[in-house]
């Protein structure tokens, strides 16, 4: 019998919340039950997701340890918007300088978190370039908002957003 999609994509959210070194086994292994219970399909689509990148990895923990953070900082997203539009409409440039202000501070904060993560897990903090100035550098190329209930997918596998709707770097 078939998994449904809800199913699926709460195994791939665990999936996303393991170990970085386990990730590779456990999809191979949920592919292979998939495939044993006749859904092929889902076992191909589990098949297909690539292990995340180091700095991917350690967003989608920061993602799941601290959801508020993540959702501040697209609100802050909006109100650096918001202050761009007033700026422009009316030279009014208070607004976007606030707006700015919160928004560095609170990418500082989510790029510490995920520091902490790396240290923790053993990584390589420089190697995976999560500084505030690098999270904000994805900010700008991504398509959409941090979302944490989806994993972040790795660059190859997905544009570099990190937005609500695409905390995908895995």
């Amino acid at each position: 019998m078939a998994a449904s999609t809800d199913t699926r994509e709460a195994e791939v959210h665990r999936l996303h919340g393991l170990p970085l070194a386990q990730f590779t086994a456990a999809r191979d292994d949920l592919a292979k039950r998939l495939r044993s219970e006749g859904d092929r399909e889902g076992a191909k689509e589990i098949t297909r997701l690539r292990k995340p990148t180091v700095a991917a990895w350690a967003l989608n923990q920061v993602s799941r340890d601290d959801p508020r953070g993540v959702d501040e900082l697209i609100v802050a997203g909006q109100r650096l918007r918001d202050g761009q539009e007033r700026l422009l409409a009316a030279g009014d440039r208070e607004p976007l300088d606030r707006a700015t202000a919160q928004e560095r501070q609170l990418v500082k904060d989510l790029a510490r978190h995920a520091e902490r993560q790396l240290v923790g897990a053993g990584q390589s903090v420089s190697a995976a370039g999560v500084s505030a100035p690098a999270i904000r550098r994805r900010r700008v190329d991504l398509p959409s908002p941090l979302r944490p209930t989806t994993p972040i997918r790795s660059p190859a596998a997905t544009p570099r957003v990190i937005s609500r709707s695409t905390v995908r770097v895995a």
